[in-house]
C-alpha cells in the first residue's frame, strides 16, 4: 500500500450496546423479528473547503452490509445541518418503539472535538469559531441521550469521522482529531487509530481501517471484541506501525452482529481446546520472528493467553520501531558528517586553489624579476665576464628556487590530500560499523537472552493516554524488573483488617520478596532464588503452594476501566495434586488507594473464578498503577463449595524500590 499520503478523512468507531445482543448457546440464536434492527447511516462528502474520498463507498457498504444483517436502513448521502438534526430526532423516536430491539448509526464524514466532546460536521457548515462548531455541528452526545432513555435494547454506533482540520483556513481546532471517552455499560467502543492521531488512506474504495472492519463484520458467528481484535492487529501491520486502532469496552457478554448455531463446549472439548491453545502458545511465545506470534493471536484473539500474546507482540513491534529509528538517527548522522566533510573539503578546494593562485603569483613575479635581470645584462653589453656570470647564476639560482618551490607545494598538497580522503574513508567505515553494532546490541537485546546479573528487562516507553472528564485514562500494561531490587508487603485478615503473623498458604508476613533473576528470552523473573517466579507482567507461575503447567493472565495487555479477557490455567500442587482453574476477569474502574506504601491513582481488576475439581468459587481484587513494578494491593477470596470461606486475606505493598517505576 501507499504509506507516505494520509488520509483528508480519518476513522474512530464507537460500539454501545446496553445488552449482550446473544449468547453462546446449546440451541441456535431465536432470529430477530420483523422491525426490531433499525440503521441510521450517514455518508458525508462533499465538503466545499476540505472534500473527502471514501465516506459515500463507507456508507454504501455499511447500508448493504446491515440489509444483510437484518438492519432497517435509513440512508443520508452529504448530509446538511438540518438533515442531520432531523435524521437524530426521527432516529431518537423511532428506537422507543417497543419492537425495537437492536439499533445502529453508521457516520462517516468530518468530525471534531471541542472541550472533550466530539461533533459530526454537516456539508454546509460554515465554521470559522468553537461557537460555530457548537451551533451548527452535531453533538454526538445528543445521540448517546437518546439511547440512554431507551431501556432494554442494543445500540451499536459507529463514527468514521476526520482527524484532520476540517476547516481549512477558516478555523483550526485547539485540538486535533476526535476525543476519546470511556465505555458505557455493556459497551464496547473502537476507534481506528488513536486519539488525536490521522489515519491512513487505503488502497481501495475504502480507508485502510473501514475496509478491515467491514471484511470481519461480515464473518458469521464472531464476536464483536474478536472482530476489533483482528481488525487492530491487521491495521498494525498493514500500516507498519503508523496507525493503531483504538478500542474502550464495558461489554457483559458475548456480542455478535451475525449470530449463528453455536453449541456449548464439553469439558473434554473445553480441555482439547486450551491442549492445542498451549501447545501453539509452547511454540511461538519464544519466537524471534512476528509472522508465527500474529498467526497466533489470529487463531486464539480471546484466548487464556491472548493478553500474553499481544503484551509480547507490542514489545516486538516497539522494539522493531526502536531499532529503526536507532538506524534512521545513525543513517542521518551518517549523511550529516558526509555533508559536513563536503562541506570540509569544498572550504580545503577553496583554500588550495587560493595557494594555488599564491604560487602561481610569486612564480610570474620570479619569471618577471627573471626577465629584469635579462634586461639589466643586455644593458651592460660591456660589463665583465665575472658580473655577467654572478648575474646568470643568480638568474639560474632563482629559477630554481621558483621550481623548487611549486614542486613542494604540489607535493603538500599532494600529501595532504590522500590523508584528507584516508581520514574520510576511515570516518565513514566507523559510523557505519558504529550503526551496526548499535543495531546488532538492540536486536540481541530484544531478542536474545540478558545475563543473569545484573539483569534488565528492554522496555520501551509504554503508551499512556491521560484522563479527561469523559474518559478515565489508557496505559499499556507494563512491569519493569532489576536483579536485587526488593518489594515488602503486609498481608491482613480480610474479615478483621488485622495483620496477619501467618498466611493460608504458610508465607509468614511481612512477605519480602528480592528479584534474583531476569530471563526476558524466556519471559521469566525469578525471586527469591526461584522460590518465587513470574513472567514479565507480573503473572504468577511458581509460589509456595505450587507451579503452574500453563500460564496464567490476571493482567492484561492493556490497562482501561471495561476490559473484559479470561483465563484458564492448571497448577501443581506441592502436595501432587492437580486443579484447573478458569477465571473471567474486567476493569471495573479506577480509584485512589491508600497503603503504607502511599496514596495512589490505581485501575482496580476483579477476577471471579472456580476451581473445577474442588468447585470452590474464586473472588479477587487487584490495584495496578502503571509504572510501579507491583501490585498496590490485592484481595483474594475462596469459598469452599459448602460454602465454607476457605482463605479471605489482603496483601498491601509496604515498600519498593525506586528503580521499579517505568
Amino acid at each position: 500500500m501507499v504509506m507516505d499520503r494520509l488520509l483528508h478523512k480519518c476513522a474512530a468507531a464507537f460500539i454501545f450496546s446496553a445488552l449482550p445482543l446473544f449468547l453462546a448457546v446449546a440451541q441456535a440464536a431465536a432470529p430477530d423479528e420483523p422491525g426490531s434492527r433499525i440503521a441510521l447511516v450517514i455518508g458525508n462528502a462533499r465538503y466545499p473547503q476540505m472534500p473527502l474520498l471514501n465516506p459515500v463507498n463507507d456508507a454504501q457498504a455499511f447500508s448493504a452490509l446491515l440489509q444483510r444483517a437484518g438492519f432497517r436502513v435509513d440512508k443520508l448521502i452529504d448530509a446538511r445541518q438540518q438533515d442531520l438534526q432531523q435524521a437524530a430526532i426521527r432516529f431518537g423516536a423511532a428506537i422507543r418503539d417497543p419492537k425495537v430491539k437492536f439499533a445502529l448509526v453508521y457516520y462517516a464524514g468530518h468530525g471534531v472535538q471541542l472541550d472533550w466532546r466530539n461533533y459530526l460536521i454537516p456539508v454546509n457548515a460554515n465554521v470559522r469559531t468553537s461557537d460555530d462548531v457548537r451551533a451548527q455541528a452535531v453533538d454526538v452526545t445528543d445521540l448517546l441521550i437518546h439511547m440512554k432513555q431507551a431501556q432494554g435494547k442494543n445500540f451499536l454506533v459507529i463514527l468514521d469521522a476526520c482527524r484532520d482540520n476540517p476547516f481549512g483556513a477558516s478555523y483550526r481546532p485547539a485540538a486535533k482529531g476526535l476525543t476519546q471517552f470511556d465505555a458505557p455499560a455493556g459497551s464496547l467502543l473502537a476507534f481506528s487509530t488513536a486519539p488525536g492521531q490521522v489515519a491512513l488512506d487505503g488502497e481501495g474504495a475504502n480507508g485502510l481501517y473501514t475496509s478491515h472492519l467491514l471484511r470481519e463484520l461480515e464473518v458469521r458467528g464472531a464476536r464483536v471484541e474478536e472482530v476489533f481484535k483482528r481488525v487492530r492487529l491487521n491495521v498494525r501491520l498493514a500500516s507498519k506501525g503508523q496507525q493503531v486502532p483504538w478500542e474502550s469496552t464495558s461489554l457483559e457478554d458475548d456480542v455478535y452482529l451475525f449470530p449463528t448455531q453455536r453449541q456449548q463446549l464439553t469439558e473434554a472439548q473445553r480441555e482439547a481446546l486450551l491442549d492445542e491453545e498451549i501447545k501453539r502458545w509452547t511454540q511461538v511465545k519464544s519466537a524471534q520472528e512476528i509472522d508465527p506470534l500474529v498467526e497466533f493471536i489470529r487463531q486464539f484473539p480471546s484466548g487464556s493467553t491472548s493478553e500474553l500474546a499481544q503484551a509480547k507482540l507490542s514489545r516486538m513491534l516497539q522494539s522493531q520501531d526502536e531499532l529503526a529509528r536507532q538506524q534512521a538517527q545513525a543513517n542521518q548522522r551518517a549523511e550529516q558528517a558526509r555533508l559536513q566533510q563536503e562541506e570540509k573539503l569544498r572550504f580545503e578546494t577553496q583554500q588550495r586553489r587560493a595557494e594555488e593562485l599564491r604560487i602561481a603569483g610569486e612564480k610570474r613575479q620570479a619569471q618577471e624579476r627573471l626577465a629584469l635581470a635579462r634586461l639589466e645584462a643586455e644593458r651592460l653589453g660591456q660589463a665583465d665576464e665575472t658580473q655577467r656570470r654572478a648575474a646568470a647564476e643568480r638568474l639560474v639560482q632563482a629559477q630554481r628556487v621558483a621550481d623548487a618551490k611549486l614542486a613542494e607545494e604540489v607535493r603538500v598538497q599532494a600529501v595532504l590530500k590522500a590523508q584528507r580522503a584516508e581520514q574520510e574513508a576511515l570516518a565513514l567505515a566507523q559510523e557505519k560499523r558504529l550503526a551496526a553494532e548499535r543495531q546488532q546490541q538492540m536486536a540481541q537485546a530484544a531478542l536474545e537472552k540478558p545475563p543473569v546479573t545484573p539483569a534488565v528487562v528492554p522496555q520501551m516507553a509504554p503508551v499512556s493516554l491521560t484522563s479527561t472528564p469523559y474518559f478515565q485514562g489508557y496505559d499499556e500494561h507494563r512491569r519493569l524488573y532489576r536483579v536485587g531490587d526488593e518489594y515488602e508487603f503486609r498481608v491482613l485478615d480480610g474479615f478483621s483488617g488485622r495483620e496477619l503473623p501467618l498466611m493460608a498458604s504458610g508465607v509468614r508476613t511481612p512477605l519480602r520478596i528480592r528479584v534474583t533473576a531476569v530471563d526476558a528470552k524466556n519471559d521469566r523473573i525469578e525471586f527469591n532464588g526461584g522460590e518465587y517466579v513470574t513472567d514479565l507482567m507480573g503473572n504468577t507461575l511458581k509460589h509456595l503452594t505450587g507451579t503452574f503447567d500453563e500460564p496464567r493472565q490476571f493482567y492484561p495487555a492493556e490497562l482501561f476501566v471495561g476490559k473484559r479477557w479470561k483465563t484458564e490455567f492448571r497448577q501443581e500442587r506441592s502436595n501432587g495434586l492437580r486443579y484447573t482453574f478458569r477465571y473471567t476477569l474486567r476493569v471495573v474502574g479506577r480509584e485512589k488507594i491508600t497503603v503504607p506504601a502511599g496514596t495512589f491513582d490505581a485501575y482496580r481488576i476483579e477476577a471471579e473464578g472456580f476451581n473445577m475439581q474442588l468447585g470452590a468459587s474464586l473472588k479477587r481484587k487487584i490495584w495496578v498503577v502503571p509504572g510501579i513494578s507491583a501490585d498496590i494491593a490485592n484481595e483474594t477470596l475462596v469459598r469452599l463449595s459448602n460454602g465454607t470461606i476457605n482463605q479471605y486475606d489482603r496483601q498491601e505493598l509496604v515498600k519498593f524500590p525506586a528503580t521499579a517505576r517505568l
